[in-house]
């Protein structure tokens, strides 16, 4: 899939096909949708300034093994009912992941996690929930319906009753922490739970990429991604 065979974050996360399930672990459930109101809460709130951030990796056999509270590991703000909650996530990728074209799972009508990120934040499909139907297009996806709730680095949170604060977007923030720049491939910026790598949405030689059934515009051509990134 995509560069590698990884996951592109395109602009609107447009992406719609995807082998994205944790092998095992434990963390935040794929939900139904984004950023709907939370419950009572009663885990501990993120730092807004990132000082509570917690990721880290290990690998051991066939197996990469990620633990995060979720916490971003920058400044971060709730521009929706939503607060950034802190809780222990342990997942379990495969350590060498192989693509199937067998083995894709329809993101269109299905919210929640999809992979988690550096700087703390999970990945989110594109789906926004009933209220927005089944995500087929930018105008009827979550970044469509709920950018207005993302703070500065495209990250908001979808409940308070468990760590949430994801991003349906590239993430800014992160991607200048790794020092992205126009003219070069983006870097990495995490892993989808098949184990896949996910990458900002730079190809080639700093091709903004697209899908290779659109046509149009001025996002590369000779280069360009399948129905799954």
């Amino acid at each position: 899939m995509g560069l590698a065979r990884g996951v592109l974050i395109a602009v609107a996360v447009s992406c719609t096909l995807v082998a994205a399930q944790p092998g095992s672990g434990s963390g935040p459930p794929p939900g139904g949708g984004s950023g709907g109101s939370g419950g009572g809460a009663t885990l501990p709130t993120c730092a807004t300034d990132g000082t509570d951030y917690e990721y880290a990796e290990a690998v051991s056999g066939a197996q990469r093994t990620i633990t995060s509270n979720h916490c971003p590991n920058h400044a971060y703000y709730d521009i929706n009912p939503n607060y950034a909650v802190a809780a222990s996530s342990t997942y379990s990728l495969p350590l060498n992941p192989k693509y199937s074209p067998n083995q894709q799972t329809d993101l269109s009508e299905q919210g929640g996690g999809i992979g988690v990120l550096f700087d703390g934040g999970i990945l989110y499909s594109p789906y926004g929930g009933q209220t927005y139907g089944r995500a087929t297009s930018f105008t009827t996806s979550a970044p469509y319906a709920e950018g207005d709730t993302f703070d500065h680095c495209g990250g908001h949170s979808a409940t308070t009753a468990d760590a949430s604060f994801h991003y349906h977007v590239p993430p800014v923030c992160l991607l200048r922490q790794l020092g992205a720049a126009e003219g070069v491939p983006s870097p990495q910026v995490g892993w989808a739970f098949d184990g896949f790598p996910v990458y900002g949405p730079l190809g080639p030689g700093g091709t903004q990429m697209k899908t290779c059934t659109v046509t149009g515009g001025t996002f590369g051509t000779d280069v360009c991604t399948d129905d799954c990134t």
